[in-house]
């Protein structure tokens, strides 16, 4: 649960997990939304409020040792050119990152508990997340990105993936903040792209960031537009709104009826 302030702000992003859907807000006013893939119900994407600092551009994907532990290692035991069809590589920890040869490694004798290296992807059309990320630093590691599987979009159900947040337009965003949080102009974007490099750019206006989860949505002109509970929020919130809602003497208000 987070408290929110009074004031959102001058412009923000909110994204509403229950709707499966983000907007850009500037002075009360949506200029850009669109549809989001938000966490698995077994990996749910968190509520809370944070500030987005920088975008990377062409992002190597740093794949959590959640991940790498219970899906990579194991597929990599059962077929060692695994890497290889996923252009990703082993890296040594550390700030140089060497990559390290995954040839020469014995996997049936790994143990993913003790397994000194990190994996990661390469940046790529084909890299989970896509050509873009946007990062709002938090302890939780979840941030906004681009996703090469577009088809899940046409989905009404949008609960895929590991807890971070896929945008169906990412690039449109990437243009949106580079023309109203930094001094670059959005065709730099294609630019950026063509180089096929990693490349970070600071936000020189962070821009807020509320992830919420409503399943009813007043909408501007006075309808109230309902979502399905994917994560049974509600469900767990109804014995305490009933207790609430509860009349303080019942039998009082028998006598009156």
């Amino acid at each position: 649960m987070i408290v929110l302030p009074a004031e959102l702000g001058p412009s923000y992003i909110l994204v509403n997990v229950a709707g499966f859907e983000l907007d850009v807000v500037e002075a009360d006013r949506s200029i850009q939304e669109m549809g989001v893939v938000v966490g698995q119900e077994d990996n749910q994407t968190p509520v809370f409020a944070d500030t987005m600092q920088y975008m990377v551009v062409n992002p190597y994907w740093n794949v959590p040792e959640s991940i790498r532990n219970k899906e990579i290692i194991p597929a990599l035991q059962k077929d060692p050119s695994y890497l290889d069809r996923h252009n990703m590589e082993l890296v040594a920890r550390g700030s140089d990152a060497t990559v390290v040869d995954h040839r020469s490694i014995d996997w049936d004798d790994v143990d993913a508990a003790d397994f000194p290296y990190a994996v990661r992807q390469r940046p790529g059309r084909s890299n989970a997340l896509g050509q873009v990320k946007f990062v709002l630093p938090n302890n939780m590691n979840i941030y906004l990105h681009d996703s090469p599987a577009d088809e899940l979009f046409a989905r009404t159900r949008r609960t895929f993936s590991h807890g971070c947040i896929r945008l169906e337009k990412p690039l449109e965003l990437a243009r949106l903040i580079l023309q109203r949080s930094t001094d670059r102009s959005p065709d730099d974007l294609d630019e950026f792209l063509a180089t096929g490099r990693e490349k970070t750019i600071k936000l020189d206006r962070q821009i807020p960031v509320y992830i919420l989860y409503f399943t009813a949505w007043v909408e501007d002109h006075g309808g109230v537009r309902f979502h399905p509970d994917v994560y049974g929020r509600d469900e767990r919130l109804r014995p305490q709104v009933e207790t609430r809602l509860a009349p303080a003497n019942p039998s009082a208000l028998d006598r009156k009826i």
